[in-house]
């Protein structure tokens, strides 16, 4: 359809001759699913930017005292050299070491511990540390169905964000596509 401005309907757009594009002003574009799918994304940009930076000060800060401390030790300068060299060494398998994406084929499940509404928590082993922790293995159907997929997502967050004694740490997240998993610190 043509507009008396030369503007041609396409669905829900406008398409003005110079070829910018205008939303309708009574045309919702977004359903509750795309705005929450779109928050969902802008949290995970955020938190990555901010544990980068994070890491990145972190590093700096590392180097600096390393160095505050072999200049107090009076250390000569080859062998500043060398440790700093070692600890660019260490930063970068620490930076490998963080890449790596974390699945459930990186631990060996032991036994359940507990049973829940939307699946399960077992006593699990990563099998390149032999660290014990324990899984949250959700089921997303039922997380679904019930309507508590944002209860779940608040939980994560918690679990992430909170550094208290009094809460299990949440060290890895993932999933795959019939299950939600938390990994987190066991406490016997």
């Amino acid at each position: 359809m043509d507009g008396n401005d030369g503007t041609v309907k396409l669905g829900t757009l406008n398409m003005k001759p110079d070829r910018c594009f205008n939303l309708d002003s009574d045309v919702s574009v977004s359903s509750p699913v795309t705005r929450q799918k779109a928050a969902a994304a802008k949290q995970f940009i955020e938190n990555h930017y901010k544990n980068y930076l994070q890491g990145l000060q972190d590093r700096k800060d590392r180097r600096r005292s390393l160095q505050r401390r072999a200049q107090e030790a009076q250390i000569s300068n080859e062998e500043q050299e060398e440790m700093l060299r070692d600890l660019e060494r260490r930063e970068t398998e620490y930076m490998r070491l963080q890449r790596h994406k974390v699945g459930i084929d990186d631990f060996e499940q032991l036994t359940v511990i507990g049973k829940g509404a939307f699946g399960e928590v077992r006593l699990c082993r990563a099998k390149n540390t032999g660290e014990i922790f324990a899984m949250k293995k959700l089921k997303k159907v039922e997380m679904l169905r019930r309507g508590q997929v944002e209860h779940v997502r608040s939980e994560r967050n918690l679990l992430v964000e909170v550094d208290s004694r009094c809460i299990v740490k949440l060290f890895y997240s993932f999933q795959d596509s019939d299950f939600l998993y938390l990994i987190m610190e066991y406490l016997p």
